[in-house]
């Protein structure tokens, strides 16, 4: 993603990942289309946030164990 303003510009963005609100959704996007990042993303969490990691582990298996495509496709979480 590139912008070149050439004039005064203001611009408004929203590319805010929280814990509150749909957390959940929002790894199944990031697995789907950034697979290497959420991979290095769950890792961190592993490190750092142990809490958000047990969200998306419990959300992930319970993907797998329904066979959806995303999450089979994913496969395992780091360890």
């Amino acid at each position: 993603h590139l912008v070149l303003n050439l004039e005064l510009t203001v611009a408004v963005t929203h590319n805010y990942a929280s814990e509150h609100g749909p957390f959940e959704r929002m790894w199944e996007e990031v697995a789907t289309d950034e697979e290497e990042f959420a991979r290095r993303w769950y890792s961190g969490m592993l490190m750092r946030r142990k809490d958000l990691a047990d969200r998306v582990k419990v959300y992930h298996s319970s993907a797998r164990e329904k066979r959806q495509a995303w999450a089979v496709q994913f496969g395992n979480l780091p360890e």
